[in-house]
């Protein structure tokens, strides 16, 4: 079965509580996220990954109100959360979602369910790098449980299970990787960045959200780029954010 897992955190040190706090549209980052995933996605199940830390509440709270399945496992080993989400819930193909990204796109995110490649991992790629590791916002990225269950097995260290997918693409002998062409999706957004950080990431893309995305949350990619190229300004503060934030 192929399913949404969510990993969902209160625990940021940039800005923590942030998938929780006010954040456009009478909602916050998190309810935005799932809002979109139930629209337009309502036959793929979905998991909400947090934590066992006590400040983590909050989160299940939100779920039990919402009706929403939650998973609560280690706060660090984050590649072992999600291979005991996906177990609990009967998921072997994973399309793993990042609760902080509010303008993750339908279009992306339906190219990864609809991929028919059966690789180990499957994701967008931008200048030789996973969209997980960029900071457009607008991507998820697809991996076998099986993948996950093997990574484990090769005992990858703390940076990989706090990464999850690292060890996977970045093993190519091992795993089988499936690119998905970009196209030109991203001309002229070379430094967009729609992912949250810190306050300033916040107000920026809470604002951005409030101009371009309707109530049902879907937007148009070409009403974003004309809005940014519009407002040029915005683009530069995104730049000088993710040269910050370079990972």
């Amino acid at each position: 079965m192929l399913g949404f897992i969510l990993q969902v955190r209160t625990g940021s040190t940039r800005l923590p509580n942030k998938v929780l706090l006010p954040f456009a549209k009478g909602d916050h980052i998190l309810g935005q996220v799932v809002a979109k995933l139930r629209n337009f996605f309502p036959d793929v199940p979905m998991i909400i990954a947090t934590t066992t830390n006590e400040a983590d509440a909050p989160i299940v709270d939100y779920c039990e109100e919402n009706g929403l399945t939650c998973f609560r496992g280690s706060e660090n080993d984050v590649l072992a959360r999600t291979l005991d989400a996906a177990n609990a819930h009967g998921i072997e193909d994973i399309i793993r979602v990042c609760s902080d990204n509010p303008f993750l796109h339908p279009k992306f995110i339906g190219a990864l369910i609809n991929d028919t490649s059966h690789a180990d991992y499957v994701s967008y790629q931008v200048d030789d790098l996973p969209t997980i590791r960029t900071h457009y916002g607008l991507f998820v990225e697809r991996v076998k449980r099986s993948a996950l269950e093997k990574a484990i097995e090769m005992n990858p260290d703390a940076f990989y299970r706090e990464h999850v997918t690292n060890f996977i693409y970045g093993n190519p002998n091992d795993f089988s990787i499936q690119w998905v062409d970009i196209e030109d999706h991203l001309n002229k957004l070379e430094d967009l960045r729609l992912t949250i950080d810190d306050p300033d990431d916040f107000a920026l893309v809470s604002g951005l959200y409030e101009d371009i995305v309707s109530e049902d949350t879907s937007f148009d990619l070409e009403e974003l780029r004309s809005h940014l190229l519009a407002h040029p300004e915005k683009l530069e503060k995104m730049a000088r954010i993710k040269e910050k934030y370079s990972k």
